[in-house]
């Protein structure tokens, strides 16, 4: 099983070719021969700047989701099973502003509160960093940006138990209400300026016009998850 990655999909295909070829280069070398699976494929994502300061405002003003007790008690228990203790910068954060750092160190107790309940000030990176969603391949078609809303405990391992624990709880609940509280402020906020979306669209249509690069192959046929095994 192997994924291949690369900063554009026309590039990842063509490493996928190579790694290809050292499959069949070992089948030769031990007279088996290779059936090739296809599993997923997915597109960088495209930033769009307009569009990302735009849910900043808007978070800016819903503000970040209001914990009580319970949900820092209950954080802390999560914290308290991971297997690796963290201190320091959030995980998944990436901020270069020494400003910033500050104040996210000061608010996130070292990177020791068991829930982040602040809002990260805006800093705009173009920084690659290794990742897969489905959304990436919608950002060369339009103009595209996310958010990122506390919905579980603070350095939570990615795709873990602890993550899932706190989906059904108020935790996640929180979370969810105050994206979408976000999400549809943003959305007001086009239909009432029309510039916004012609910002942001000139914006996607240079950045994207080296044209989208589907990633899954023309002959991919769907299967279900216990045949890849």
């Amino acid at each position: 099983l192997y994924m291949v990655r690369s900063v554009l999909v026309k590039d990842a295909l063509k490493l996928q070719e190579r790694v290809d070829k050292i499959a069949n280069g070992a089948a030769l070398m031990t007279e088996t021969k290779v059936v090739k699976k296809f599993i997923d494929g997915c597109s960088n994502l495209v930033p769009n700047r307009c569009l990302q300061e735009l849910l900043y405002k808007n978070l800016k003003e819903v503000g970040a989701p209001k914990f009580d007790k319970a949900d820092f008690d209950f954080a802390k228990q999560i914290v308290d099973s991971y297997e690796v203790k963290h201190e320091g910068m959030p995980e998944g954060l990436k901020i270069n502003d020494e400003k910033i750092k500050e104040y996210v160190m000061e608010a996130s107790e070292n990177g020791t509160k068991p829930l982040n309940d602040f809002v990260v000030p805006y800093e705009y990176s173009d920084a690659r960093e290794p990742g897969s969603t489905d959304v990436g391949d919608v950002s060369w078609l339009t103009p595209t940006a996310q958010i990122y809303v506390t919905c579980f405990a603070a350095n939570s391992p990615g795709h873990s138990w602890q993550n899932v624990s706190c989906g059904n709880s108020p935790i996640g609940h929180k979370g969810l209400l105050t994206a979408a509280k976000v999400l549809c402020g943003a959305a007001i906020d086009m239909f009432e300026d029309h510039g916004i979306i012609e910002t942001a669209r000139a914006e996607f249509e240079k950045a994207a016009k080296g044209g989208y690069v589907c990633p899954v192959p023309a002959d991919a046929k769907p299967v279900v998850s216990g045949e890849l095994i």
